[in-house]
């Protein structure tokens, strides 16, 4: 895993910030970027008590339901970005900043897999190694599941199901 790849760039601060600023402004003008406090209530529901993020009130929650049922389209997009949305403001802490232990770390945990047997177990990641999971399933798929069959001794590559906790 190396932090020169694209997969690890992309996930860091750049200039690419200023872009989508700047396309955001082009499309959407006035629009916010962020929601404003004191925001009418009717769209935003309460504010994720750890990553103090806007929730989505019921009535979108619904109205979002309704639109994947009518168009057949079973992946609930809202569910998983609530999933990542806290999964990424805890990979924003310092601790997930430190790139070569963290990397020797997913290493260990691929590590373990394998000699406790991947289908023998459920194998939680700590948030500093669930980032480098991420990044290296980002870097390549077909790569990663070559890579992970490997060392986790698990034919067809290591599953990744953030949905577990739901």
């Amino acid at each position: 895993l190396d932090p020169a790849t694209a997969a690890f760039q992309a996930q860091t601060a750049s200039d690419a910030d200023d872009e989508t600023w700047r396309l955001w402004q082009q499309f959407f003008g006035d629009e916010p970027f962020f929601q404003q406090v004191g925001y009418d209530d009717t769209e935003w529901g309460p504010r994720d008590p750890l990553s103090k993020q806007t929730t989505l009130c019921a009535k979108v929650k619904e109205e979002c339901a309704r639109v994947r049922n009518a168009l057949g389209f079973d992946y609930d997009v809202e569910a998983c970005s609530a999933r990542q949305r806290t999964f990424l403001w805890q990979v924003s802490q310092p601790a997930c900043s430190e790139v070569p232990a963290t990397s020797t770390r997913y290493l260990q945990f691929l590590g373990l897999m394998k000699k406790h047997g991947y289908k023998n177990h459920f194998f939680v990641p700590s948030y500093d190694i669930d980032f480098a999971w991420h990044t290296h399933m980002l870097s390549s798929t077909t790569a990663y599941l070559r890579e992970t069959a490997i060392l986790a001794a698990a034919p067809g590559g290591v599953d990744h199901d953030d949905s577990v906790n739901q």
